[in-house]
């Protein structure tokens, strides 16, 4: 009998003596965070990620629509990094296309999957933009 059906015959053998843990109700996730999470403010979920994502050596800048081209900039100047990888069908993509070599930074595009060009992208690529529309830092006790 391998692994799984030993790990299997235990979880029916379980439901099997105890029919009330087949129970189909829902977990009472608002409940549980309810009891373990006090309710904040935007500026404090925001404060409380950014403390969280650099505890994971994450470097964070604050940035609005009209000048964070200008910080990206900044950031890549001081650390002299000319080369960035960026997506060229997103928004920020095409802003730091049409912006940055001018600047002297070689942007390049990628188009192919990870496999065709892992060792280009790991170890001649210093850096490359990036988007997400969420992210999650949170450490529970």
């Amino acid at each position: 009998m391998s692994a799984r059906d030993r790990i299997l015959a235990k979880l029916k053998a379980g439901l099997a003596e105890n029919p009330a843990s087949t129970a189909t109700t829902l977990p009472d996730v608002a409940g549980w965070f309810a009891t373990h999470r006090k309710e904040e403010f935007k500026t404090e979920k925001v404060a409380r990620f950014r403390h969280f994502i650099e505890l994971a050596h994450a470097e964070v800048h604050a940035v609005t629509r009209d000048n964070w081209l200008a910080k990206l900039k900044e950031v890549l100047t001081a650390r002299q990094i000319d080369k960035l990888l960026v997506a060229e069908t997103s928004e920020h993509g095409e802003a730091v296309l049409n912006d940055f070599p001018r600047h002297g930074i070689d942007c390049t595009t990628y188009d192919l999957s990870i496999e065709a060009w892992k060792t280009e992208m790991f170890q001649e690529t210093p850096a490359s933009l990036t988007a997400a529309r969420a992210a999650i830092a949170a450490r529970y006790s």
